[in-house]
């Protein structure tokens, strides 16, 4: 799976996952896509095979609507939630990092066209080093947060 991070998620978060080997992109570090519009975004990710990254839901949402009415082939999305992956917090961009590594190391979605409402949990126990996160994952598929669409 091949992603393409939109402007508002850093550059380090592409250079640490591929750093893991994987295939990703910010747009942030790429010259030609920086300033592109929501609409020429999508259009990139639909012909290119990539998958968005993204935490502008509004948008995206209704750019994926209106391509799936028109019977067009839809890009897959990757939406992250501002208030789990708050850039201003000292957890960013580590906590964003792990929820895409899990995720892309064992993706719940495949092919077609998908939403998928990316999750961070640190599950946390006292240790003797203190407070430690055990575990991170991305949710489990449930309709409410997880879309396919046939296109």
């Amino acid at each position: 799976m091949r992603l393409l991070l939109d402007e508002m998620h850093s550059p380090a978060v592409a250079e640490a996952l591929v750093a893991h080997r994987w295939d990703v992109v910010a747009v942030a570090a790429e010259p030609s896509l920086r300033g592109s519009s929501d609409a020429e975004l999508f259009e990139h990710v639909g012909s290119s095979g990539q998958v968005l990254v993204t935490e502008n839901v509004g948008d995206f949402s209704v750019l994926h609507s209106d391509w799936l009415v028109s019977d067009r082939p839809c890009p897959a999305l990757v939406f992250t939630n501002p208030r789990r992956f708050n850039r201003a917090s000292l957890a960013y961009p580590g906590d964003l990092i792990t929820a895409l590594n899990t995720f892309l190391s064992d993706p719940t979605v495949h092919g077609g066209s998908w939403i998928w409402w990316l999750e961070y949990r640190r599950l946390l126990a006292s240790g003797a080093a203190g407070i430690e996160p055990l575990q991170t994952e991305t949710n489990q598929f449930d309709i409410d947060k997880s879309y396919l669409f046939d296109s």
